[in-house]
């Protein structure tokens, strides 16, 4: 029997460890070649982790790309250009 897995890690821990998930939105590239996700971990206490997920559309790829501890779910993801995208203020080069 095989079994299969998606495990992602998030500070050190299994994001299995986390009480719940839960996507928050997504948005896709200018290029249309990359989707990003975002999605929330619930903490203990009142705090979550923020996490988006960069998937690449031709080999199905998938990789984290931004993680941040917070206490809201404002996630503001905004594509710069085809190989930039901002989120939070913040912006990543794929």
């Amino acid at each position: 029997m095989i079994i299969s897995c998606n495990c992602y890690l998030l500070y050190g821990r299994s994001s299995q460890d986390y009480k719940s998930v839960y996507e928050i939105g997504s948005t896709e590239s200018p290029d249309w070649e990359y989707t990003a996700r975002s999605f929330m971990y619930e903490n203990a206490g009142d705090s979550y982790t923020v996490f988006v997920r960069l998937t690449d559309k031709k080999s199905g790829r998938e990789k984290n790309i931004y993680q941040e501890e917070q206490k809201n779910l404002d996630v503001r993801m905004k594509w710069m250009s085809n190989g930039i995208i901002q989120i939070n203020g913040r912006r990543i080069r794929i």
